[in-house]
This record gives C-alpha cells, structure tokens and sequence, in this order.
C-alpha cells in the first residue's frame, strides 16, 4: 500500500503493492480488457453498447500506452502499472484509482515486487535506489515500512473501489465500477482471466469432505458403489475412468494423508459448452442465485475471453457426494433450459493429482431444452 509521503520521496519510480485480497480476486482494471461485452453486460446491467464501448476504450488506452516507451527510463514498455490510492478506515478498505504507467522490465521488478520475496526486494531496493537517486539505506527504510502498510492492508476484506479518473480519460466507469466493487467485496473474482462465482454457503460443507476422505480411504466408498448410487440419480458413471481414478488417488498416498490437500482432490467441476450469448445469462442468473444463497455449486467459473462455444464450470466439493451432484445438476439444467435450445451435454472431470482438472470425466448427464 502506497501511503502519502512515499511517491513524493521517490518521484522517478515509485512501488505498488497492492492488498493480497484485491491482487487475489482481480482488482485491476487491467483485468477488464479481456472481457467478452456479452458477458460483462449480463453481470453488471449494463447494455451492451456501453458495456462494448467502454471495454473497447479501455482496451485501446492501455495497448497505446504498451506501444509506448517506458515514462522513466524511455525503453521500451514490458507492462502497464496501475497506480491506487489504498486507505483504510477501521475494517474497512477504500481503493481510488490514479493512472497508468508504462514502464520497462527493470522498472516493473522495482514496482511490482513480491514483498515475501527476499531477493525481489533486495533487487527493488537497488534499481529504485539508482533512479531516484537515493542512498540504499533510505530506500530500505522507506520498503521496511511501506512492507508493513502491506501486510495491514491485507488483512482487510472488506474494499470499496473508485475510479471515477476513468472518465478523465475519456472512458465510462460503468463497467469498472460493478465488475472491480463486485471482486472487491469477495462475490465474485476476475483474476486470471476468469470470472468466478462464489458460493457464500461452500464452508458449511467443508467438514463433510473429512467423511469423504475416511470413506475412500477406508473401502467404504468404491467406484462400484459410487457408480450405482449415480446410476440410480440418472447420472451415467464413465466406469472405467471412475475407478481407475480412485486407483490413482489411494496409489499416490496423497489423499490418505489427510488435510486440506486430501479434501482438494475430491473436487471437481461439471463443464458445458454454450454458445457466448447463452453463456452471459447463465452466469449473470447464477450471479443472482449466489446472492439469495439459492447456489448449489461451490462455484462457478468461465473465460472472460469471447470464445465459441464458451465453457461454464461447475464446481462440486466431493466427487463422490452423488447428492450434491444431483442438486448441482439441477441446478445447470434449470439455467440451461431458460437460456439454451437443443441438447447440452454435461460432463464431470475431477481434479488431477499433478492439480487442475483431469484430461477425463468421470460422469456424463445430458440435459435437453426445448427453448
């Protein structure tokens, strides 16, 4: 967190960290350039002229400022920097967007530093040291602190965003507005290219996954009788990729083991395919159905890239819950019959041991819409 006083001290360059909550869920306006208008207009109420228009502007502003040389140095541009104002007011955050900043791959490791990271900071000390012309002492004072704003700023959770500079700039802030308000506050994400839903309820069921866990590992719960329960659901187990799964989960010791890391590979994601505008309703309703807490799903994510036929994945804690496939399943298939004609294919893939999904489903459900 950059407090008053430090930009001034450094003038040439100066450091952004941003809070780990805001970094995590994808506060950055950077984030929003990639964004399909569909699907950006769907969650935020915007019409789509706007939603398309803004997102052009802001795309068009920041690949000029890429082709653009580095505002310190005069090389050539690696990345943009955005440069927030972060205070904090008791359990409170308040964002406020400044500008952006071309800057060179030198400067962007000064700027954009891991502060957990010994070597990155012994690396920013040197290079903000040099170009702003300071003693290295001075700059590791100034990082010491500027370290420990950090750290409190990361506690909190609770942010509300401005970027009402946006318009400055000649670029509407709808859009900015709803999507980075709505990642600040924890409902959804946009980090990593993705946009993601948020079950509010999905640690109420943590403590079941340990049953789950004892289950496989115990015998109790075989592919067998996993498969049969799913059968009995209308569910259609893949049984060859349903117990060599759980071949590979007890053969590794990684789920036996227990913890957290044995209750993540009982995850898994339902993927369907749809076409770009289906894709936007279905997320903008699930986005409505997480806020009156009627979501099933752990989450929901999508690309936020305009591709066809977009993918929706529907998360599910436990493989092996057969029950909780059945309420996720009804779930997507009231969003796709509202949203979707013809015949939409589900299928379940698990999570890998090496992490991400795996390269094979595990179940298959076939959903029919007569839109």
């Amino acid at each position: 967190m950059v407090r008053p006083g430090i930009c001034e001290v450094m003038r040439r360059l100066c450091p952004v960290l941003v809070p780990k909550p805001l970094i995590e869920r994808g506060v950055l306006l950077v984030n929003i350039m990639y964004f399909d208008y569909l699907l950006a207009a769907s969650i935020t109420g915007v019409d789509e002229g706007t939603a398309s228009e803004e997102i052009e502007r802001l795309r068009k502003h920041i690949e000029l400022l890429h082709n653009s040389k580095c505002e310190v140095c005069g090389k050539k541009v690696k990345d943009v920097a955005e440069y927030w104002d972060y205070v904090i007011t008791r359990e409170r955050g308040i964002a406020i967007f400044n500008k952006f900043v071309p800057l060179c791959e030198k400067c962007i490791q000064a700027v954009r530093f891991n502060p957990n990271n010994k070597k990155e900071v012994k690396r920013a000390v040197k290079i903000l040291a040099k170009v702003n012309k300071l003693k290295k002492n001075e700059v590791e004072e100034i990082l010491e602190d500027l370290i420990k704003q950090w750290q409190l700023s990361s506690q909190i959770y609770e942010w509300k965003i401005y970027v009402d500079k946006l318009e400055e700039m000649g670029i509407s802030k709808k859009v900015a507005d709803s999507l980075l308000n709505s990642a600040a506050s924890g409902e959804i994400s946009i980090a990593g290219k993705k946009l993601t839903i948020f079950n509010p309820s999905r640690a109420l069921h943590e403590y079941l996954l340990y049953e789950d866990v004892d289950a496989i590992c115990t015998g109790r719960y075989e592919a067998s009788s996993i498969g049969l329960k799913a059968s009995m659901q209308g569910i259609e187990p893949t049984w060859n990729n349903l117990n060599e799964h759980i071949e590979r989960l007890l053969t590794s010791k990684k789920l036996c083991k227990g913890g957290q890391e044995a209750t993540r590979l009982l995850e898994g994601a339902w993927i369907i395919f749809v076409d770009r505008r289906a894709r936007a309703r279905i997320m903008g309703e699930a986005i409505a159905l997480a806020r009156r807490g009627d979501l099933w799903s752990s989450r929901i994510e999508t690309p936020v890239e305009p591709v066809e036929p977009a993918p929706i994945y529907f998360y599910v804690q436990s493989f092996v819950d057969v029950s909780m496939h059945r309420h996720v399943l009804e779930e997507i298939e009231r969003l796709v019959v509202s949203n979707v004609r013809g015949v939409v294919e589900a299928r379940f893939y698990p999570t890998s041991l090496e992490g991400g999904l795996a390269r094979y489903h595990v179940f298959r459900y076939v959903i029919h819409s007569k839109l």
